[in-house]
């Protein structure tokens, strides 16, 4: 027994060190919203917010898929060199495709050149942020999590102190410095990562080949990540259409604050799967694990009053935002049971490997979100778009019940 109880301790703690990896890049863009808003103001953290929107649908919609892809085919891989240098070309292509369609569009519709400028920075620095990926991982399956945590959290330091110097040391700071600074440091944290993950990488051999297998492994998980984004990231582009540029980036600004709780969310998700994950049946696994979603609910709320209460009194009141911004990000955080239960049925529904029924859940989640947001904004501005956060949670909470209760009749 207390054998058993130590290698589940072992698991919960392995996937604990690479949880708190990954979260660290989110870490990055709630720094440099923050860094942003107290040196530059809120309008311009607005803006800022608003343009990176763009450049984080682009690249999610890669390195989402990417990433999974990588993390499928490392275990088994007979070259991790060859498994890094497929995923980093076949990264850097479609971002550079996504990016170029994305500056096109807004150079046609006559968006303003600061907005194109600092949106072609800020994803060259974000595909040399999300690069690390490749190189992380190999350090995660070949030397353990632990290694995996510290070198994500060496990049996360660097990538943050080399941006705040670069801001810093200006004698007037401007977002093109403060966006030039990140693409450095990210230039830098992706070069330290191949440096203490290079003995790990050679000799490199097969990368055709591997590029192949991993660009069909992408298509698998393309299609899911595309409907979760149309879901959880469309939110600002809804609103610059109902309501206008400035509006849309307020609430930007607010959603990159809230995902790093939105990340954490999922984390607890996570602990649940791995908590149930060791020698588990499909009989143990069946159900609907009612006691974690009643556990979501008192948790959640604590974990969105705490944040609430920390964007509300640190950043939001200091830097004189008006009381429907603060309204929004209150709400925002009322959100965070509905997102953890949401998180819970989902990964769920992976332990089960009912990749059909996960499928079918992320679509008909997508469809209504993406109507609830529309309809929510419309009538109620702002707040409806906080609103339709929950909503769409709520739904596929309900879904999901659905979904399960009658796999298991």
């Amino acid at each position: 027994m207390t054998v058993q109880r130590s290698t589940k301790f072992t698991a919960v703690l392995e996937h604990t060190l690479v949880f708190a990896g990954d979260l660290l890049p989110y870490g990055i863009m709630f720094l440099l919203t923050l860094m942003v808003g107290y040196g530059l103001g809120l309008e311009s953290a607005a803006f800022f917010s608003m343009t990176y929107v763009y450049v984080a649908v682009v690249t999610a919609v890669v390195c989402g898929p990417n990433l999974l892809s990588l993390k499928r085919r490392m275990p088994v891989a007979v070259s991790p060199g060859a498994v890094v240098a497929a995923s980093l070309s076949l990264r850097a292509a479609v971002i550079c495709i996504g990016a170029a369609l994305v500056i096109g569009l807004l150079y046609a519709t006559k968006s303003p050149l600061s907005m194109i400028s600092l949106m072609l920075i800020l994803f060259v620095g974000r595909l040399f942020e999300t690069a690390v990926d490749g190189p992380a991982t190999s350090v995660q399956y070949l030397r353990g999590a632990g290694e995996y945590f510290f070198l994500r959290l060496l990049v996360f330091v660097l990538i943050c102190c080399i941006t705040g110097l670069g801001s810093i040391t200006s004698s007037a700071p401007t977002l093109m410095r403060i966006a030039l600074s990140y693409l450095v440091g990210s230039a830098v944290g992706f070069f330290v990562t191949l440096t203490i993950s290079r003995h790990l990488l050679f000799p490199i051999s097969g990368v055709k080949e591997e590029t192949r297998a991993q660009a069909s492994e992408f298509g698998k998980f393309f299609l899911a990540t595309v409907l979760f984004l149309a879901a959880s990231r469309l939110h600002p582009m809804i609103i610059h259409f109902f309501s206008g540029h400035k509006a849309a980036g307020q609430f930007a600004m607010v959603q990159n604050l809230f995902s790093v709780v939105a990340v954490a969310a999922g984390g607890v998700a996570g602990l649940f799967f791995w908590s149930r994950n060791r020698e588990v049946t499909q009989k143990s696994s069946a159900g609907i694990p009612w006691r974690w979603l009643a556990g979501a609910i008192p948790g959640g709320l604590a974990l969105g009053a705490a944040s609430g209460a920390a964007m509300d009194v640190l950043y939001l009141r200091p830097l004189g935002s008006t009381t429907e911004v603060r309204t929004v990000a209150w709400l925002l955080c009322a959100s965070t049971p509905f997102l953890i239960i949401q998180a819970i049925l989902s990964n769920q529904l992976v332990l089960q490997k009912r990749d059909r029924e996960m499928l079918t859940l992320s679509a008909l989640s997508a469809a209504a979100g993406l109507l609830l947001i529309t309809l929510l904004v419309y009538k109620f501005g702002l707040f409806g778009a906080a609103l339709s956060v929950s909503a769409s949670a709520i739904f596929s909470t309900l879904l999901g019940i659905f979904i399960m209760h009658r796999a298991h009749e």
